[in-house]
């Protein structure tokens, strides 16, 4: 609720600054406004990836749920750059459900969720969004792939520690790049027993 509170306050001023630059305007609509054609009640996995490394990544995994299952893919993404690799990827493939990532934003979200059966939420690295993670565990397991934490975010993170220890409880796997990833995201609250170390 929180979180919520303070993006909220941030909302004005975010949509003044679309009102006086075009193109972050652009920006915005493209995210929060993007009017998703999704199959009404098909079950689905979404997979969230940040930019290009992560749609390239994500690809053996979206191929392998693609051939080995019968859900359909909605894959998520923050960038342009992001956008144009997926599309190229996956223009021919009408099982692939390809977005931009409403910026974790509640009401977006929950939007794409009431048109779908979620079956299970696949984030590639670590994403970390609240909203995201809190709303899709609601109806399916939440899973980090390929998971890492720099020395930056680790700084950033340790600031959030007492938030982040209730957040990951509703993660049910954490599968991380080293030994390293795997001991730094349990500093930050994940449960020992949820956490693996499967290499990059």
């Amino acid at each position: 609720m929180v979180y919520n509170i303070l993006r909220a306050a941030v909302y004005p001023f975010l949509f003044i600054a679309a009102l006086l630059k075009p193109s972050f305007r652009q920006f915005l609509v493209k995210r929060l406004f993007q009017k998703p054609e999704l199959q009404k009640d098909k079950e689905y996995i979404w997979v969230h990836c940040a930019s290009v490394g992560e749609v390239n990544l994500s690809e053996p995994v979206v191929r392998k749920i693609i051939k080995e299952t019968n859900y359909k893919v909605i894959l998520t993404m923050m960038t342009d750059t992001g956008m144009e690799t997926a599309s190229k990827k996956y223009f021919e493939n009408p099982r692939v459900d390809i977005l931009y990532f409403p910026l974790d934003d509640f009401f977006a979200i929950r939007n794409i969720l009431r048109k779908v059966k979620l079956r299970e939420l696949v984030i590639v690295e670590t994403e970390i969004w609240p909203n995201l993670i809190s709303q899709c565990r609601r109806q399916a397991p939440v899973v980090v792939i390929n998971g890492r934490i720099s020395d930056k975010s680790l700084k950033s993170y340790k600031k959030f520690i007492w938030y982040l220890r209730r957040l990951f409880k509703k993660v049910n796997f954490f599968i991380m790049q080293s030994e390293q990833d795997k001991q730094r995201i349990i500093l930050l609250g994940a449960e020992e027993f949820k956490v693996k170390n499967y290499g990059n």
